[in-house]
């Protein structure tokens, strides 16, 4: 059964989780874990080491830690790219339909506000779907998407200047029409809560290789990050 643990027996004893009451799951065939509980009425549920687990703050506010964290994604749209000062066409197949990049060509996302839930510490990836009506081969077959982004806070402006990162040389599936997906890193330190995004997106020449013959079309954009709380403290 749990056992309790008060605090002058506690190896975990510290300025930062100080617990007055550790409870122990004595389930010999699971993973060790506590419920602590500090001075200040924080609550800890997780690992004893505290690297995983899920923090709950006197007021009830929730934060989560580790493996506690979770994956979540927002749909971005692509109507969007319709706007670029090249803009790709207009192609449907089956039920889908997309933008086809020629090189050079250019559109811009919807612009969108970080998330409130967002773990500060962790990047944040923004997903390409794209294919493309061609097979890689030896002699061709690569394609290279580059992102312009700007990180806004409320009272900056807005065309201030915008950092550039790109995916590199990504060859093309080995089967035509096949679905594929590549993703940018946008750093943590190049973003904070609250922070509008505007981005635009555009194919650009390869460092090195050859561009296949078919252009790429682009049907989904999406960004994922790490949540490790429910939203905003108020």
């Amino acid at each position: 059964m749990p056992i309790a643990q008060p605090i002058s027996t506690d190896p975990l004893s510290a300025p930062d989780h100080s617990a007055l009451h550790r409870i122990i799951a004595a389930d010999p065939t699971g993973p060790a874990k506590t419920i602590q509980v500090d001075s200040a009425g924080v609550s800890t549920i997780g690992d004893p080491a505290l690297v995983n687990y899920a923090r709950f703050a006197a007021d009830g506010e929730i934060n989560l830690y580790g493996t506690g964290r979770v994956t979540r994604m927002i749909n971005l749209g692509i109507d969007g790219l319709a706007t670029g000062a090249a803009a790709p066409v207009v192609r449907r197949l089956g039920d889908f339909y997309g933008y086809e990049f020629s090189l050079n060509d250019d559109g811009f996302v919807r612009p969108f506000e970080i998330p409130y839930d967002w773990d500060t510490t962790s990047a944040i990836n923004f997903k390409i779907h794209w294919y493309i009506n061609e097979a890689y081969g030896l002699s061709n077959g690569e394609i290279k998407w580059e992102i312009k982004y700007s990180p806004r806070a409320i009272g900056e402006v807005v065309n201030a200047g915008s950092a550039t990162l790109d995916t590199g040389d990504i060859n093309i599936p080995g089967t035509a029409l096949f679905l594929a997906e590549n993703a940018v890193v946008i750093p943590a330190a190049a973003l904070a809560f609250d922070d509008v995004i505007g981005i635009q997106v555009k194919r650009i020449a390869l460092t090195g290789g050859v561009d296949p013959a078919a252009d790429p079309v682009i049907v989904g954009l999406e960004i994922t990050y790490i949540a490790n709380k429910l939203g905003e403290a108020t």
